[in-house]
This record gives C-alpha cells, sequence and structure tokens, in this order.
C-alpha cells in the first residue's frame, strides 16, 4: 500500500510547508503507524 502522494507533496510536508491532516494519515496508513507518530508534544 502506498499514500498516493508525490515525493514533492512528501518533500512540502517534511520541511513544515504542508501539515494537511488528511495527508499526514495516508502516510500513517501506510507506514502501519498512528497517526500520533508525526505529533510532536
Amino acid at each position: 500500500m502506498t499514500c498516493g502522494l508525490t515525493g514533492a507533496e512528501i518533500t512540502r510536508i517534511e520541511l513544515g510547508d504542508d501539515v494537511d491532516p488528511d495527508k499526514l494519515r495516508r502516510i500513517a496508513a501506510a507506514l502501519r503507524v498512528p497517526t500520533s507518530t508525526f505529533l510532536l508534544d
């Protein structure tokens, strides 16, 4: 399973330029980790 995002979209997320919750959920599902993995305390 892949998240269906382009490399450019993932780069924007990694840089903090795009924090769309739906995209983060898609990445978490593809990696089989909880979405909370991406949240900082």
